[in-house]
């Protein structure tokens, strides 16, 4: 898990300004093997402090690539299969 940390800022229509000096925004991310990039969850534990998940294919080993890439082939084939009997 990656865990990133910087002073808060307030974002409005004008500009961008550090909202309290002594406030830091973490964000911990949790990167797993998925099929395509999702950033599946985000939940705010306490006050300016995030946890995610993102899946990603990025985070795959080769096996799993793999094992991704057969289940979507069986999915094309049964859509295929299912579009000829219409």
């Amino acid at each position: 898990m990656q865990t990133l940390c910087k002073p808060s800022t307030l974002i409005d229509a004008f500009s961008v300004q550090p909202v309290d000096d002594s406030l830091v925004t973490c964000v911990q991310v949790s990167v797993k093997c998925g099929s395509t990039e999702k950033l599946l969850q985000v939940e705010e534990p306490s006050r300016c402090e995030y946890v995610a998940m993102l899946l990603t294919p990025a985070a795959c080993t080769p096996t799993e690539l793999q094992a991704i890439e057969d289940k979507l082939s069986a999915l094309d084939k049964e859509l295929e299969d299912d579009h000829d009997e219409l």
